[in-house]
């Protein structure tokens, strides 16, 4: 299995499932939360609330899912990277994002997501939308995080 930056490096890296596992009791008995082990993209396991969400580490881009998403026109390359944000698109789009051919085309997209949602926030907004707001911003920083990481990778390991 390749190893890839971890996209969720704030949660606790557990060695092996059955270090997550006993963690994922522990968090049951002592707070009542419901959570699941996965094997991260990074060769680690997290535990999660929604493992729907999570990117199976067995997918890889298939040549085919990378040239149809080179061929999007950039509105709908940006809804698609919006739906990866939200979580919402399907896995093999949410992977073929992350191939080497599309990530400057990606990191573009993010900022100009993160662009979009900073003028929206210059404006007067509600509270309830303001909150929601922050929320996808920070979503839009996580990601533009993953993609740094992940070119990064890519210049040490042609190194």
């Amino acid at each position: 299995m390749k190893t890839y930056p971890c996209p969720t490096p704030w949660r606790i890296a557990h060695p092996n499932q059955h270090n997550a596992d006993n963690q994922r009791l522990h968090d049951y008995y002592t707070y009542n939360a419901t959570l699941q082990p996965y094997l991260c993209r990074c060769g680690t396991w997290h535990l999660t609330h929604n493992l729907a969400d999570e990117l199976p580490t067995y997918l890889e881009p298939t040549p085919a899912d990378v040239r149809r998403l080179q061929a999007l026109d950039n509105t709908a390359f940006r809804d698609l990277v919006d739906a990866d944000i939200k979580r919402t698109g399907p896995h093999q789009d949410r992977i073929a994002l992350r191939a080497p051919e599309l990530r400057t085309r990606w990191r573009w997209a993010l900022k100009a997501l993160l662009r979009t949602v900073q003028t929206q926030l210059d404006d007067d907004g509600n509270a309830e939308w303001r909150t929601k707001a922050l929320t996808y911003q920070e979503a839009v920083r996580i990601r533009l995080d993953e993609c740094r990481a992940l070119r990064l990778h890519a210049l040490d390991q042609a190194a």
